[in-house]
């Protein structure tokens, strides 16, 4: 109930009860309603501002456990970057060594990262999205570049077994060390020809055996090139390796293969003989690259041991007559 006030009379010397004017009512009212608004209005800024409603509370907890999360998940990340890094250098040096594959460019491997801005996209004030979203796209970017990197290793380390398989590499002859005919070998280079007995370059090497020895191919390829001749190379076979190889067998007994036919090296193509112009039974081994004429010695090296290899060598360097 409001207080009544009171004002003194002086000429009737009492007290009279004030009655306010309906204005004066009315402000004093509006002027209650705005202190309680305001009031009302303080109390809910400072209870929002330091102590959160339970929506509020819950959400910064959620928040803590996110930044907690990002702060693990940007540590694993840059981890996996640092691993990624460590095979790729691994690779590159094994690949190298083993394959002469050149390793990812430096630049290339640590170049700048691509992807879409975020800036302005945080989890708090100081923890941004946008550092973690370019390592894990350099990862990524990092991890096609590897892949890429190990098609092509596959696709060498393919090519190299080809290469390794095809190009010639074992005797056409095979003879064992005890063997008398190792000693009567005539090599690549300036010989005396048993015939014309003058000095010519001999472009191959003359593997002397019993007649009817087996010749074999000396690495994978296509028969190109079946020749039946009475002079110079007699009954020949050139094989085609690939990779610019070629491997000619000359007069030879008997041919065991045709034109066009597969080969598999260390399978029998044909018979030591004597034809065309030879003065012994033997195989006239010639391998060539790119069509040039090189030494076949540094092609025989199936299962020799130092010593046997030397044998070899010395007895293909004597200068001597050649049996073409």
């Amino acid at each position: 109930m409001a207080k009544k006030q009171y004002t003194y009379d002086v000429s009737t010397d009492t007290f009279m009860e004030i009655t306010p004017s309906p204005k004066r009512r009315i402000a004093k009212a509006i002027a209650y309603m705005i202190s309680v608004f305001v009031t009302a209005f303080l109390f809910y800024f400072v209870f929002s501002f330091y102590l959160p409603s339970p929506r509020e509370a819950s959400l910064m907890e959620k928040m803590d456990h996110l930044k907690s999360e990002y702060d693990i998940m940007n540590a694993e990340v840059n981890d996996m970057i640092a691993v990624l890094d460590n095979i790729k250098d691994r690779d590159s040096e094994v690949y190298e060594l083993l394959l002469g594959a050149q390793p990812i460019d430096k630049h290339i491997w640590h170049g700048g990262i691509g992807g879409h801005d975020i800036e302005g996209e945080v989890i708090t004030d100081d923890v941004s999205l946008t550092a973690l979203t370019n390592s894990i796209e350099e990862m990524e970017r990092k991890l096609v570049l590897h892949s890429k990197y190990l098609d092509e290793v596959e696709q060498s380390a393919k090519e190299d077994d080809l290469r390794k398989q095809n190009i010639p590499s074992i005797r056409p002859v095979q003879m064992s060390k005890s063997d008398t005919y190792v000693h009567m070998l005539s090599g690549f280079g300036m010989r005396k020809h048993p015939v014309h007995k003058v000095n010519r370059m001999h472009k191959g090497i003359d593997f002397p055996a019993r007649r009817g020895t087996p010749v074999i191919a000396t690495g994978n390829g296509t028969v190109v090139s079946v020749k039946r001749r009475r002079t110079g190379y007699g009954r020949s076979i050139l094989i085609d390796h690939g990779f610019g190889y070629t491997s000619l067998y000359a007069h030879l007994d008997k041919i065991e293969v045709k034109k066009g036919q597969k080969i598999k090296r260390g399978e029998q193509i044909g018979t030591i003989g004597r034809t065309g112009t030879a003065t012994a039974p033997h195989v006239h081994y010639e391998v060539r690259r790119n069509g040039q004429a090189i030494n076949p010695i540094q092609y025989c090296m199936d299962g020799l041991s130092p010593e046997e290899y030397n044998t070899l060598l010395e007895a293909a360097c004597q200068h001597n007559h050649s049996f073409d």
